[in-house]
C-alpha cells in the first residue's frame, strides 16, 4: 500500500473528526455549551479503515490540534466521553507535522541550532560493549569471593 501524502492524511483527519461530530450532541458542560461524543472511538476509527497504529496516529493528531479532548476513557461496557471542537486548518496541520519532535525536519533544526546534541552512536555502542565485557569479567571473580550485588 502506498504511503499517504500529507494532504491525504489531513483529509482523513478531517473526515474522522466529521464522523465524531455527526455522532455527537450539544450538551451544557461546566464550560458552557459543548459538542460531546459518547460512544466507542474504535468504531468511529474503524469506519475509516483505521486500526492499530493508524488509529493512534490520527487520534493523537486530533488531540494535539485541540480538535478532540477526552473527558472520560471508556471500555467495552462504558462509553468514552470526548469534547469535539473545530477542525484544524490545513496550515495548522502542516505546522504540527513539521514541528513535532519525532520528525526528521524537527531533529535537523534542533541539531543545527544547538538545542540537541547528537552523540556518535558508534562511540556509545562501543562504550556499552566495553562496560558489558568488564561486568562479565568481574562477575566470576566476585562470585568466587562471595561478593553479592
Amino acid at each position: 500500500m502506498a504511503r499517504k501524502t500529507t494532504q491525504e492524511m489531513y483529509e482523513q483527519l478531517v473526515a474522522v473528526l466529521q464522523s465524531f461530530r455527526d455522532k455527537s450532541v450539544m450538551e451544557m458542560t461546566e464550560d458552557g455549551e459543548q459538542l460531546v461524543f459518547r460512544g466507542s472511538t474504535v468504531q468511529v476509527f474503524e469506519q475509516h479503515g483505521l486500526a492499530g497504529t493508524g488509529y493512534v496516529r490520527v487520534r493523537d493528531e486530533l488531540v494535539q490540534l485541540g480538535c478532540i479532548e477526552i473527558k472520560s476513557q471508556g471500555n467495552r461496557y462504558i462509553p468514552s466521553v470526548w469534547y469535539i471542537n473545530d477542525a484544524p486548518t490545513q496550515e495548522a496541520y502542516q505546522d504540527m507535522r513539521a514541528n513535532r519532535g519525532g520528525s526528521l525536519a524537527a531533529l535537523q533544526r534542533a541539531k543545527s541550532d544547538g538545542t540537541v546534541q547528537l552523540a556518535d552512536h558508534g562511540t556509545r555502542i562501543q562504550r556499552l560493549e566495553e562496560a558489558v565485557a568488564d561486568i562479565a569479567r568481574r562477575l566470576p571473580q566476585e562470585k568466587a569471593h562471595g561478593v553479592q550485588g
